[in-house]
């Protein structure tokens, strides 16, 4: 129970966000993210879910890109809440533009950006060492 008190008040209740990895929906395999134009090296990362696709901002490892089927070397991404480099949060770089029409795909994992959804919860002691909360929230975020 210290712990999770600790972390909610370490996120300031819901005012700072956190990442959270789900146990069976956090990575994809040659997942298509784009197609180059001969002038651009960042793509956003996607995952599809059916025909749902939205795009992921919090990668957490790259393990492999290819552009036409061909590997390519050392990609560099974003990761949620960095905006060194252009683009923002959830962008994966080629290491070189390459000519317009060739098809990117990436294999990754990724995390949900979450925030609590409530500005105070109760915590409660109810017996020596016995600890209970009735409710406590998150949204993923966007």
């Amino acid at each position: 129970m210290a712990e999770l008190f600790g972390f909610y008040c370490a996120r300031n209740a819901g005012f700072d966000s956190f990442l959270y990895q789900v146990g069976d929906d956090n990575s994809v395999t040659d997942q298509v993210i784009g197609v180059t134009d001969g002038l651009n090296t960042g793509f956003q990362a996607y995952k599809s879910f059916g025909d749902l696709v939205e795009p992921c901002y919090a990668i957490k490892a790259v393990t492999s890109v290819t552009c036409n089927g061909i590997t390519t070397q050392n990609p560099v991404f974003n990761p949620w809440g960095y905006t060194g480099l252009s683009g923002g949060p959830g962008f994966i770089f080629l290491p070189s533009v390459y000519p317009a029409g060739h098809q990117i795909t990436a294999t990754f994992s990724y995390y949900y950006p979450c925030r609590f959804d409530a500005d105070s919860c109760d915590f409660e002691e109810f017996g020596q060492g016995l600890y209970k909360v009735n409710q406590l929230t998150f949204t993923s975020i966007k």
